[in-house]
């Protein structure tokens, strides 16, 4: 491969990396009041999703707490979302959490 071709090869990869890197250092959450959440043991649960977004963040904290679970049903028919990115201190799904 001449070096040429490395070159646009690299290019090109870079292209394709760059923006996923810079979002996933950008980070910037759903709103907690996009969330109807319920606290108890010092650990938040979703409970229901009443924003707008089609690309939903849930926050790792809410209130100071950490968000642990998602409940049941909580994203119930939200055809809108277009993806979700949970947190990685959740622990616990229920049951239908994601149900259309």
């Amino acid at each position: 491969m001449s070096v040429l071709n490395r070159r646009w090869m690299l290019m090109l990869l870079l292209l394709i990396l760059s923006p996923s890197m810079i979002h996933a250092n950008q980070q910037i959450y759903t709103p907690d009041s996009s969330f109807e959440y319920h606290i108890e043991d010092d650990e938040v649960t979703i409970l229901g999703f009443m924003g707008t977004e089609t690309e939903v963040v849930i926050p790792p904290v809410i209130e100071g707490y950490p968000v642990t679970t998602i409940g049941e049903y909580a994203f119930i028919a939200c055809n809108d979302i277009w993806s979700i990115t949970i947190p990685v201190g959740v622990t616990t799904i229920d049951y239908g959490a994601f149900y259309l």
